[in-house]
């Protein structure tokens, strides 16, 4: 025999015989809806909705787009007693760094800025690649927070002073 998860006491049973039956003035208690992928507001009306509150929301860093729902607890589908708070992990977004080394500077800063990121230029002479970039932090492959920093050095050598030198 299988059913629904209820909570009781901060125990939750699959097989619970407590009780028969729920009364109230708001009716039969309804499972926590699921909040996964859904936005953060969306997540808050669908759990007032059902005659649930809206806990603690924390957030982390995640490569989901920022503002999903991650995870909650207690889990879609528990019954909780009418009014009983629902906490919930929300994503922050992010981006993984792109590999810019040897890339022209104008391509690198359009690479960073198109995630959102904010690039940082210093320059240095080293004639090996004049105007592409010699060195990023962080490496590429890096999960980033939105709105991170990654510095670019470029090759600030040129046809006349590296050939000529």
């Amino acid at each position: 025999m299988t059913g629904i998860p209820v909570k009781i006491d901060g125990w939750t049973l699959t097989h619970a015989y407590a009780f028969k039956s729920f009364s109230s003035p708001r009716g039969s208690a309804p499972a926590i809806p699921n909040l996964a992928g859904l936005a953060e507001g969306v997540a808050g009306t669908n759990l007032t909705a059902t005659g649930y509150a809206v806990g603690t929301v924390s957030s982390v860093l995640n490569a989901a787009q920022a503002g999903t729902v991650l995870s909650q607890s207690p889990a879609a589908g528990i019954i909780e007693l009418p009014g009983s708070p629902v906490n919930f992990t929300m994503s922050t977004g992010g981006a993984y760094v792109p590999n810019l080394l040897s890339m022209p500077q104008s391509s690198a800063t359009s690479a960073i800025t198109q995630l959102g990121l904010v690039p940082s230029i210093s320059s240095t002479r080293a004639c090996t690649n004049p105007g592409d970039v010699l060195t990023q932090g962080p490496a590429a492959g890096t999960f980033v927070a939105p709105g991170s920093t990654v510095h670019i050095t470029i090759d600030s050598g040129t046809y006349k002073n590296c050939v000529l030198k």
